[in-house]
C-alpha cells in the first residue's frame, strides 16, 4: 500500500501483542499469554476508549530518533 494514511515500521525490535477489547475492558498479552497490561498502561487505557467487541493482533514498536525499533534494547 501507499500513501499518507499508511506508517511502515522496520522490521525488528517490537514485541508482538494481542489486545482483547469487550466494550468496558482491554487486556493486552503476549503471544505466550503474558499479561502486557501494566508494562503497557498507556496502550490498554487507549484500547479501553474504542467501545467495541474486537481482538487485534500485532506488534508495539517504539521509534527512536535513529529510526530503530528500541523496545528490544531494553
Amino acid at each position: 500500500p501507499s500513501g499518507d494514511d499508511w506508517l511502515f515500521v522496520p522490521l525488528g525490535g517490537g514485541l508482538r501483542a494481542i489486545a482483547e477489547v469487550d466494550r468496558k475492558s482491554a487486556h493486552l498479552y503476549s503471544r505466550f499469554g503474558l499479561s502486557f497490561d501494566r508494562k503497557f498502561a498507556v496502550i490498554v487505557r487507549r484500547l479501553r476508549t474504542l467501545r467495541h467487541q474486537i481482538v487485534l493482533d500485532g506488534e508495539i514498536v517504539a521509534i527512536g530518533e535513529d529510526a530503530k525499533g528500541m523496545l528490544g534494547r531494553t
